[in-house]
């Protein structure tokens, strides 16, 4: 009787184990997936900043070397949007 008993239990414990672990194992997953968004979100951040300084150093270098005036309404009212974007 004994070793039933043990038996028995041993499984439960075992399987209370075992759910344990399934849902450390999910929760842990979980917070890698989370992990993984949140560095592709700050990735995809850099990538729009460093995108948007290129295209005002191009907006800057079209505005200076054509040195007509629409092109410098132009180039500051891009700026204003992007400066609006940006924040």
């Amino acid at each position: 009787m004994n070793i039933v008993y043990n038996l028995y239990y041993g499984l439960k414990n075992f399987t209370i184990v075992c759910k344990k672990i399934r849902i450390y194992g999910n929760l842990y997953a979980l917070l890698q997936t989370v992990h993984f968004i949140k560095f592709g979100v700050i990735l995809l951040i850099y990538w729009l900043k460093i995108y948007l300084l290129i295209f005002k150093a191009n907006l800057f270098l079209e505005a200076f070397f054509l040195k007509s005036i629409e092109a410098k309404i132009s180039y500051n009212f891009n700026i204003g949007v992007l400066f609006i974007i940006y924040i």
